[in-house]
């Protein structure tokens, strides 16, 4: 009997384990949600540590160098996806942008109302990665700048 209680307890805790981890894991996408909605600087903050006319070819080439920097980028919104609960990820062509560019801005952005695609939208938010995605027209791939978004302004 001690050797079966003993693998029965080593069971509980394994189960223990895989649940504290599952809890974890939800509380972190939660965090991120809460993060984009209620930013930790003021608006004055953001707009005065953003930079200004950086190029997303410059996001790009140095993703390194401006990694969890702030940027203010204006642009149209071309493809929008519904991620969960009012995330959006937001496909973002950037003005100055050459028309046959598929290089662009992929923009996480928390919101209540959903945006439109073809609206204007001036944005400042958070550098993160760059992500590679084929190009289903072309072949080619396609680098994408992901951003957390800060501070949002869309219209028609």
């Amino acid at each position: 009997m001690g050797k079966l209680r003993k693998i029965g307890i080593g069971f509980g805790v394994i189960f223990l384990v895989i649940v504290l981890l599952g809890v974890a894991a939800v509380a972190s996408n939660n965090l991120t949600e809460y993060d984009l909605k209620n930013p930790k600087l003021t608006k004055e903050e953001i707009v005065s540590q953003s930079l200004e006319n950086i190029s997303v070819q410059k996001l790009i080439d140095d993703n390194y160098m401006y990694a969890d920097s702030i940027v203010h980028m204006k642009g149209e919104i071309i493809q929008i996806w519904h991620m969960y609960g009012d995330v959006y990820q937001l496909n973002i062509r950037v003005e100055g942008q050459e028309d046959g560019q598929a290089d662009g801005i992929l923009l996480k952005y928390a919101s209540d109302t959903e945006p439109k695609a073809f609206s204007n939208i001036d944005f400042y938010g958070s550098v993160q990665e760059v992500e590679e995605r084929p190009n289903l027209l072309t072949g080619q791939t396609m680098y994408l700048v992901n951003i957390d978004a800060l501070l949002v302004d869309y219209s028609k």
